[in-house]
């Protein structure tokens, strides 16, 4: 009898510090989150855009990214507060950047504007549009869309995430689920592509 409540003395105490832990980590993973929010940029006119390459990228709750670029002569390479999740995105993107030019440590990855440099080489294929869902996202301190699409090149299939600026339907009207459009994609990395919304295909 006393090992049977010795037993279930132990799962007790088992589950309470799982329940526990998890909660620890629920409210750390809020802690950090408001703590990005709290520390939000103020992006007016005088920001100015830059090109930034994604180096690294984390997965988790909690996961954080770099981005390498260039401003005034000088190299920056910064974690972004944004989640560019390993899942999503690939190292070697660019994106459009909003730098602040009186702190240019302090920048913003676009994330609705990803780009190819003019000497990349590129090809293109093509995708259908999946569903659009949004997430609000705290940096921008508005609603973002975004959706997946999937591909093939030689007879491999890549999934991608693309996010919509929160005016979307002002450049692109209102997008269908399964409507075609065309995929451009790096030669030397077939993962790291664009889905163009301004060129629909039949």
């Amino acid at each position: 009898m006393g090992n049977f409540k010795a037993i279930g003395l132990l799962v007790f105490w088992l589950l309470f510090l799982g329940i526990l832990c998890y909660l620890s980590v629920i409210t750390l993973g809020n802690f950090f989150d408001k703590m990005n929010f709290d520390r939000n940029y103020v992006i007016d006119s005088s920001w100015e855009d830059g090109i930034g390459t994604l180096t690294e990228t984390k997965t988790g709750k909690i996961g954080t990214s770099k981005f390498e670029y260039t401003y005034d002569g000088k190299l920056y390479n910064f974690k972004s507060r944004l989640y560019f999740n390993g899942f999503r995105y690939t190292k070697g993107e660019k994106y459009l950047l909003k730098i602040n030019p009186a702190m240019p440590d302090h920048f913003l990855p676009v994330m609705w504007s990803p780009l190819f440099l003019k000497d990349e080489i590129t090809a293109k294929t093509w995708a259908k549009l999946g569903n659009i869902h949004s997430e609000w996202m705290g940096e921008f301190k508005c609603k973002c869309y975004y959706f997946v699409y999937d591909y093939n090149v030689n007879s491999s299939s890549y999934v991608r995430i693309h996010y919509l600026a929160p005016d979307y339907q002002k450049t692109y009207g209102q997008l269908e689920k399964g409507s075609k459009f065309e995929v451009e994609y790096w030669l030397e990395n077939p993962q790291r592509a664009i889905i163009h919304l301004d060129r629909p295909m039949k």
